[in-house]
């Protein structure tokens, strides 16, 4: 792969979003090409390109239009502000961001250098599975709960930054919650306990 950075500028001409793909190969080589789309919160989205922008790419840039569709995409729903909620457990709050598209869920924490000790990200899920979790690109140690239908926690993992290794729940859930690694731990967070807010209602 020839290119070594990339990066998004985001305008809006006659009602439809720009995202400017400033691109900088290893060649003596430098192009900027603005690509118009129409952004759904969910994939696929549509992307109209004329066979000359299309040509430029493939000629200039040898990346797979996929790669860069990808990238505009995760680019995007990473700027949108998250959705938040306060979750209760037991005498402890979590100010918990939402991750609740396929795109939020698939960027969570990556990238992060910080997240305070009563913060966390819920992840939310449209069907209930085995949905299993893994650290790529994500800089801080975390925990993560996995969560019944009503908030009870099912299982509890800790998560090492940068590693490859799947964090699975021990069956079908919908939701996962994920704070500080140790989070659960320092609070007297246990199996058991019940998550209240937000889609799990108020407490008993």
């Amino acid at each position: 792969m020839r290119v070594l950075k990339m990066s998004f500028d985001k305008l809006r001409t006659n009602g439809k979003q720009l995202i400017s793909f400033v691109v900088s190969p290893s060649a003596p080589f430098r192009t900027r090409m603005s690509i118009p789309f129409v952004v759904s919160l969910s994939i696929p989205f549509v992307v109209s390109l004329s066979n000359h922008e299309r040509n430029r790419l493939d000629r200039h840039l040898g990346i797979p239009l996929a790669v860069l569709l990808a990238a505009s995409s995760l680019a995007t729903a990473a700027d949108l502000p998250l959705p938040q909620l306060k979750l209760q457990v037991g005498s402890h709050t979590i100010q918990a961001e939402v991750a609740n598209t396929p795109q939020l869920r698939e960027i969570g924490l990556m990238g992060r250098t910080h997240l305070d000790s009563d913060a966390g990200m819920l992840f939310i899920f449209e069907q209930k599975a085995t949905h299993c979790f893994w650290m790529r690109n994500t800089l801080v140690p975390l925990s993560i709960a996995f969560l019944a239908d009503d908030g009870t926690i099912i299982d509890i993992q800790d998560m090492q930054p940068q590693t490859l290794t799947f964090h699975c729940p021990r069956g079908p859930i919908r939701y996962a919650l994920e704070v500080p690694q140790g989070g659960f731990r320092s609070k007297g967070i246990q199996l058991g306990m019940q998550v209240s807010g937000g889609p799990f209602g108020t407490p008993p």
